[in-house]
C-alpha cells in the first residue's frame, strides 16, 4: 500500500490496514518512505505529524535527517537546535548539528574566497566575523537588510556585494533569490561570466533548460573556447527542450560553438521534428533537399515542408511554394506556387512578399494585377 506509485491510498486506509492510530501510521509511513529514499514524502509526512504534535522528537529527528540527506541544511539546523531545546543531550542532534555547522564553515571558507582571500587557520579573527555576520545578514528571511548594509559590513563594492549573495545563495540552494541578484549583476555588465555562468547553472538546477541554455550560449559568444560552458552544453543536451534541440542542430550545421557536423545537425533536427516543433521539421525538409546528414530524397523533403507549412510554419509555406514552382520533390504547379507563396506573405514572410509581389506582376499562377503588385512590393 506504501508502494503503490499512484498514491491513491489514503493515510486513513493505511490507519483501517494496520488498525493505529494517525500518528502511528504517519510514522509507519515515514520509515517505509526512508528506505525507499523517497525523501521528499516523509519530510511532508513529518510536517504533518508536527502539524499534530509541534514537539515530536520522533518526527524532528527524522525530519532533520531527511534535509540533510537533500542537503537542505538551514532547515535542518532549525530543526535540529529545536530538537536539542527539548532534550538538550540527544546524541543523534549533537552529531548531526556539528556536522551542519561544518557545512556553514565550509560555505564561509567559499565565500572568503570569493573576496580574494585565501582561508587558512591564521585567517583574522576579525574577518571571521565579518563573514559570519554577512552570512547571517543574507539568511535574514525578513530581507530587512540592504546591499548597501552588506557592502558597509564587508566594505566591498557593490558587484562583489552581490555575487557574495549569489554564492550564499546557491549554498542555501535559493536558486530564485540567486537569479535576482544576478540579472542586476548583468545589469551592470552584460558580459560578466561569473554572472552568466551562475546563471545557467541557476536555471539549470530549477529544471528550466531553454533559460540555462540561453546563457550558456552568451557565454560561449563571449569565449567559445571555455571549458566549462562546453562542458554543461552537453549537461544541458541531456534534458533538451524543443527549441534548445532545434537550436543545437542550427549550431551543428554552421560550425558554432562546435565543429561543423552534419549528421549530428540532422540527427537534431529529426530530434526536434520528433518533438513536433513546426521549424525543427522544415529544417528536416532542407537536409533531405540538399542531403545534408542524410541521403538526398526531394520527396521527403517536400513532404516536410507541406507538414510545417499545414502547422502554420512561415519558412514551411515558402518552401512549399519553392517546390511547386520548380518542382522539388512535386510536380510544377504555378497556381499552388501562388497560393502559399501568398500564405507566407500572409504570415509576414519577407521573401514571401516579394515573391507574391512577382506572381502579380507577371501573373504566375494568377492573373496580372499591377494594383496589387504595387500593394504587396510597397516599401513605406
Amino acid at each position: 500500500m506504501c508502494n503503490n506509485a499512484t498514491n491513491t491510498f489514503t493515510l486513513e486506509d493505511l490507519e483501517n490496514s494496520l488498525k493505529i492510530k494517525q500518528d502511528s501510521a504517519l510514522k509507519f509511513r515515514v520509515k517505509f518512505n526512508f528506505i525507499m529514499k523517497t525523501y521528499k514524502v516523509v519530510i511532508n509526512d513529518l510536517t504533518k505529524l508536527l502539524d499534530i504534535e509541534p514537539n515530536n522528537k520522533f518526527a524532528l529527528r527524522y525530519r532533520a535527517k531527511a534535509y540533510n540527506l537533500t542537503e537542505r541544511y538551514k532547515e535542518e539546523i532549525i530543526d535540529l537546535t529545536k530538537l536539542l531545546e527539548i532534550e538538550p543531550n540527544n546524541q543523534f542532534a549533537l552529531q548531526y548539528l556539528g556536522e551542519a555547522y561544518h557545512l556553514t564553515k565550509e560555505a564561509i571558507i567559499d565565500l572568503a574566497k570569493l573576496l580574494g582571500i585565501e582561508p587558512s587557520e591564521d585567517l583574522n579573527e576579525l574577518l571571521k566575523k565579518k563573514l559570519i555576520n554577512a552570512f547571517n545578514m543574507c539568511n535574514n528571511v525578513t530581507k530587512i537588510y540592504t546591499l548597501e548594509d552588506l557592502e558597509n559590513l564587508l566594505e566591498i563594492k557593490q558587484d562583489i556585494a552581490l555575487k557574495f549573495r549569489v554564492k550564499f545563495n546557491f549554498i542555501m540552494r535559493r536558486y530564485e533569490d540567486a537569479i535576482n541578484d544576478l540579472t542586476k549583476l548583468l545589469d551592470i555588465e552584460p558580459n560578466n561570466k561569473f554572472a552568466l555562468r551562475y546563471q545557467a547553472e541557476a536555471y539549470y538546477q530549477m529544471e528550466k533548460y531553454k533559460e540555462s541554455f540561453i546563457y550558456v550560449n552568451k557565454l560561449l559568444k563571449i569565449e567559445t573556447n571555455d571549458e566549462w560552458a562546453s562542458k554543461f552544453w552537453a549537461r544541458i543536451i541531456e534534458n533538451p527542450c524543443v527549441d534548445e534541440t532545434y537550436e543545437l542542430g542550427y549550431f551543428y550545421l554552421h560550425g558554432i560553438n562546435f565543429e561543423k557536423d552534419e549528421y549530428k545537425a540532422f540527427a537534431q533536427f529529426e530530434k526536434s521534428a520528433n518533438m513536433g516543433y513546426t521549424e525543427g521539421i522544415n529544417c528536416l525538409g532542407y537536409c533531405y533537399e540538399h542531403g545534408i546528414g542524410v541521403e538526398k530524397n526531394e520527396k521527403k523533403a517536400f513532404t516536410y515542408y507541406q507538414k510545417s507549412a499545414d502547422m502554420y510554419n512561415s519558412n514551411g509555406m515558402y518552401k512549399v511554394s519553392y517546390c511547386y514552382y520548380l518542382g522539388i520533390g512535386v510536380g510544377i504547379d504555378e497556381h499552388k506556387a501562388f497560393t502559399y507563396y501568398l500564405k507566407s506573405a500572409e504570415a509576414g514572410k519577407s521573401m514571401g512578399i516579394w515573391k507574391t509581389a512577382i506572381c502579380y506582376y507577371y501573373g504566375i499562377g494568377v492573373a496580372k494585377n499591377k494594383y496589387k503588385y504595387f500593394t504587396w512590393n510597397y516599401d513605406p
